[in-house]
């Protein structure tokens, strides 16, 4: 039994898997930490095969969902989330929030985040959110996550969900209307960073390198589990 917070270690096993499944596709994952700016956005983590974006907040176990309450902001989400039908769905596409599991092996599991924090289970000094308990049905494990995001069942095309992270700065008042990202050069041969003021600079940037990374990768077909 581990009794520290390994939530990073999660989230590296999470993505190191995920490339690896993406590679054997033909698929490019690019991740972007928020370095910090989770605070506005509710997510630790961007990530994109470059056509679709889904913003993920990670925790270590599902003990750990109940921090989230203790959050600037989170409640405040929630509670707008329940107001505006329109954000709610764009939520819903591209929101998620993993955790550990463990029975004999450690796995990670995930929901949307909506479905999992937006309740009063989650936030009990309040009586003001529809739901009132996580949404058990909604919940997916890692490599089906993978699977629906390959096929394109999840995740918001570029333009959604850049009006979704808008929305989720100006709702937290951080003074900003973009998000600031940082991500290595994979056409790179050095070590290279590039920096992005926005996430439209991502996507602009991120369709410049496709046909280099295409010449790379062989078709990718559905990803079967």
């Amino acid at each position: 039994m581990l009794r520290k917070n390994h939530e990073q270690s999660i989230i590296d096993g999470f993505f190191d898997h995920f490339k690896n499944i993406a590679d054997q596709h033909g698929e490019n994952l690019t991740r972007c930490s928020s370095d910090g700016q989770d605070k506005l956005l509710g997510g630790d983590y961007i990530f994109t095969n470059h056509t679709r974006f889904v913003l993920a907040e990670f925790k270590y176990e599902e003990k750990d969902i109940k921090s989230e309450k203790k959050k600037t902001g989170r409640l405040n989400l929630c509670k707008n989330l329940d107001r505006h039908e329109r954000r709610l769905q764009q939520s819903i596409s591209c929101h998620f929030i993993g955790w550990s599991t463990r029975q004999h092996d450690r796995s990670v599991e995930f929901n949307k985040y909506y479905h999992e924090v937006c309740n009063t289970f989650i936030f009990p000094q309040t009586k003001a959110l529809r739901q009132k308990a996580p949404n058990y049905n909604e919940r997916r494990k890692a490599d089906m996550l993978i699977k629906d995001f390959l096929d394109g069942n999840i995740g918001a095309t570029y333009k959604a969900f850049e009006l979704y992270i808008e929305w989720l700065l100006k709702l937290e008042g951080g003074g900003t209307n973009s998000v600031e990202l940082l991500t290595r050069d994979p056409t790179s041969k050095s070590m290279r960073m590039i920096d992005f003021n926005s996430v439209k600079e991502l996507k602009i940037w991120l369709d410049y390198i496709r046909p280099s990374q295409a010449r790379k990768n062989n078709p990718g077909n559905s990803f079967n589990l």
